[in-house]
């Protein structure tokens, strides 16, 4: 016979973490893993993430069986586009920028002792968390009432004999109100009623390109600080370091940005059939599914390559395939989760910790799991690109975030010397005529390829269990960029100057696979996984425990 329990109290918390420490610790004690994930969970309640953990006892010896751990994270919601119809849902207000905060509940740490897995526990564990999670919140809802207001929720899904309606509860909060978790066992949770949302993932191998070999060690040597040498065209290299608050400011930074680009994304109600930024994996949009479908030979490349006789066939072709495409109105109610700084923050601490007890060379480890990214300037373009990384389950390097980083607001920062390259009171180089290439519309593969390297070189000083290749999901990697002219670069023209012998970039549309994490979500109050939900930049970054 079984219990089951609710905790926030910290000595229970030490002894859940330590029971899941028997399997989990790693290179760290059980005390100590214990230890780091008690002040992760603090860190949670101070940044008002409400964490609970949810556990289940034997009766007769008291031993802990099973674990869960719920907390919720920050979120935005935008209604289907269905025009003529009557939106359930008060219009967003002025200060959301066009979408509605809601609330995620991200289910995490779900953990059965060894002996005890088989019988059913997790599965019982988690509907009781869902269902204790989903009545708190209900229960919190119709506290908060208001009886002045007619239309207080209390009122709304009070029954005629003056009994509280379930089901009416769930569906006023099913716009309010999402669960996620990232699976490490596949399909499991679609009984529960999640959905998954399978990642595209390219894998990069970590080692350097022998083609760009020469330019990465000058870069890497100013990165360091055993070279004050720059790269040609002015290019410099730079770590982020979580020991640097000013790296961490320019991170934070980063990720407003990142925020900024979901909830224009979510904006986003009009497609086109055929052109989209395939940001979201069930957007009709998908320029991935797209492709798929079309043959190399088909009538859009023919339009480009027909000869001067065939001028009236072209034409009428291009006719057809414009009648063909069709603006989109988006039918589908979206969701995302809201980058957050702090979450990527103590999630950083963890891994620093794992990487002090690391058995090989803790020291090294150490350093470089101090570094959480890098900056390159390209004083020619007079552009910037960042990339952000982190450790999945302390195993493999992934990146979470890549792109161009608008400098202005950290100008003073960057000439100081404490910025991007340079010395203490280095000036900017003088703008170059040359900087028109950037009107010409084209992108810059040669810094792109310089960060994944130098994200790989981390990769290999981490001394992680697997550091021959880093891993890159497609909603990751910059939006500015059409996601097929990244695909034909990295599979195409990336792999081409590779050495015969050499791993090559490969691409996984069940990338999930290769992580070993599986994206799902629900709808609040629902047990079927039948959801019509596009869950908006599903990205590693994201990833809760």
């Amino acid at each position: 016979m079984t219990t089951f329990h609710s905790t926030t109290v910290p000595e229970v918390l030490h002894e859940l973490f330590s029971v899941a420490g028997e399997e989990w610790a790693g290179n760290l004690t059980v005390t100590q893993f214990a230890d780091e994930y008690l002040n992760y969970f603090k860190k949670l309640e101070k940044n008002g993430k409400k964490p609970k953990a949810h556990f289940v006892r034997d009766r007769k010896s008291n031993d802990i069986l099973s674990i869960v751990i719920v907390h919720r994270e920050k979120g935005y919601y935008k209604n289907a586009d269905r025009a003529g119809a009557i939106s359930s849902s008060a219009p967003p207000s002025a200060e959301s920028i066009g979408v509605d905060h809601i609330t995620m509940l991200l289910v995490s740490f779900v953990f059965t002792v060894a002996k005890q897995r088989g019988k059913g526990l997790a599965e019982s564990l988690i509907k009781r968390a869902i269902e204790s999670t989903e009545q708190e919140i209900i229960d919190q809802h119709i506290a908060l009432s208001k009886p002045e207001k007619k239309d207080n929720f209390k009122t709304m899904v009070t029954d005629s004999n003056g009994k509280i309606d379930t089901s009416l509860a769930h569906y006023y909060l099913s716009k309010k109100y999402f669960w996620y978790l990232y699976s490490i066992i596949g399909t499991f949770y679609e009984r529960f009623g999640f959905k998954e949302f399978p990642l595209e993932v390219y894998k990069i191998p970590s080692a350097p390109n022998p083609n760009s070999e020469e330019l990465l060690k000058v870069l890497l040597d100013g990165a360091e600080g055993t070279s004050a040498n720059q790269g040609p065209g002015g290019k410099k290299l730079r770590f982020l370091k979580k020991s640097n608050p000013q790296d961490l400011g320019l991170i934070e930074f980063i990720f407003q940005t990142k925020e900024l680009e979901i909830v224009t994304e979510l904006n986003k109600n009009i497609s086109h059939s055929e052109l989209g930024s395939g940001r979201s994996q069930s957007s009709l949009a998908n320029m991935s599914d797209i492709l798929s479908v079309n043959k190399l030979s088909s009538a859009t490349e023919l339009l480009s390559l027909g000869s001067i006789s065939e001028a009236g066939k072209v034409q009428q072709e291009k006719s057809e395939l414009r009648r063909k495409s069709s603006i989109l109105h988006s039918a589908t109610p979206k969701v995302a989760i809201k980058p957050e700084f702090s979450t990527f923050d103590i999630r950083a601490t963890v891994s620093i910790e794992f990487a002090k007890a690391s058995k090989s060379n803790a020291e090294l480890a150490t350093k470089y799991a101090d570094i959480q990214g890098a900056v390159l300037t390209n004083e020619l373009q007079q552009k910037t690109h960042y990339v952000l990384w982190s450790t999945l389950l302390e195993h493999k390097l992934v990146i979470i975030a890549m792109g161009e980083l608008k400098s202005d607001f950290f100008s003073s920062v960057f000439e100081s010397g404490a910025g991007v390259g340079g010395g203490a009171g280095a000036p900017r180089r003088r703008g170059s005529s040359f900087t028109g290439i950037n009107d010409l519309g084209g992108h810059n593969f040669q810094d792109l390829d310089i960060l994944f390297q130098v994200a790989g070189y981390v990769a290999r000083h981490r001394q992680l269990p697997e550091k021959d290749y880093i891993y890159a999901a497609v909603n990751d990697l910059p939006t500015t960029i059409p996601v097929p002219v990244l695909h034909d670069y990295l599979l195409n023209f990336v792999n081409s100057h590779l050495p015969a012998d050499s791993k090559k970039v490969e691409f996984f549309s069940n990338g999930d696979e290769q992580l070993g994490i599986l994206p799902m979500m629900k709808k609040f109050g629902q047990t079927s996984s039948n959801v019509d939900i596009d869950w908006v930049s599903n990205g590693v970054w994201s990833f809760g425990w």
